[in-house]
Parts: C-alpha cells; sequence; structure tokens
C-alpha cells in the first residue's frame, strides 16, 4: 500500500470509530429488540448469514422479519464484543470489512446459553452514514447452562 494522504487517514480514523458504533448499536437493537434501529443500521440489499443457516435472509425487510422470528423465542439477551478489527477498501472510501469477535448470554425459549461468536462483516457508508451491508456470523461455541430463565 503506498502513501496514504492526510484527509484519507482522518477519515478512516473518524469511520472506525463510526463503525464501533454500529457494531454496538447492533447489540443494543438485538438485545432490546428495537427493529426500527436494527432497520437504521443495515442497507436496503443486507445479506445475513449464520454457520447453521437459521439466520440467512436477504434485504432489509427479510432480515428484519428473520430478527423478529428468532429474538421473539427468546428471554433476556446480552450481546458483548471483544476484538474487532476494520479493513478499509484501498479502491472505495464508502467499503470496509471488518471481523468481530464476541460472545452471547441469550435465552432461546427461555433456557440460558453462552456463545462464542465472530462476525465477518461488509460496511457500506451511504450518506455518510456507515451501515452493515453484509454479516456472517460463526458460532464457534454454543452451550445450554440448563436453567430456565423464565
Amino acid at each position: 500500500m503506498g502513501t496514504i494522504d492526510l484527509e484519507t487517514r482522518i477519515d478512516r480514523l473518524e469511520s472506525r470509530f463510526e463503525i464501533a458504533e454500529l457494531v454496538g448499536a447492533y447489540c443494543s437493537t438485538c438485545d432490546s429488540r428495537d427493529m426500527l434501529g436494527m432497520a437504521a443500521i443495515f442497507t436496503e440489499d443486507i445479506v445475513m448469514e449464520s454457520s447453521d443457516g437459521g439466520m440467512n435472509s436477504c434485504g432489509k425487510d427479510e432480515v428484519i422479519a428473520m430478527f423478529n422470528r428468532v429474538l421473539g423465542i427468546r428471554g433476556p439477551g446480552f450481546h458483548w464484543t471483544h476484538d474487532h478489527t476494520v479493513k478499509f477498501d484501498n479502491d472505495d472510501p464508502n467499503l470496509a470489512t471488518g471481523t468481530v469477535e464476541a460472545h452471547a448470554e441469550t435465552s432461546p425459549n427461555f433456557v440460558v446459553s453462552i456463545s462464542a461468536l465472530r462476525y465477518h462483516d461488509t460496511y457500506r457508508r451511504e450518506g455518510g452514514i456507515w451501515r452493515f451491508a453484509k454479516r456472517s456470523v460463526v458460532a464457534d461455541i454454543f452451550v445450554q447452562l440448563g436453567q430456565s430463565s423464565g
């Protein structure tokens, strides 16, 4: 990679913070089941994938319907992010990819569970706002603790 001008460097620093806030917004909208907030963080052509196929959906309406279904069987849930890497596209300043290491404490069907997650993301800036264009989640570990949360 050649020398990057100061304006691009500043844009990438600002974008990195905006993308970090986007990742945080995903967690909070999932946990609070804020579907309007969730819709605001996705592009119209969002692609959502999961390692088990249960979250696979395309387009904002289909993705929000999937989240309504998936989150509808859950009691309380908390998503926590850890390490986050972001790589900017050298040819398109409005495109970036990233990986988020995370874990979630959820309660599908009111059974407490813990999962270790990796999100592989594509972020796209539209009208000055960074959004998810693609989000693929891999559940490396999923453990049901067997205690009802209800």
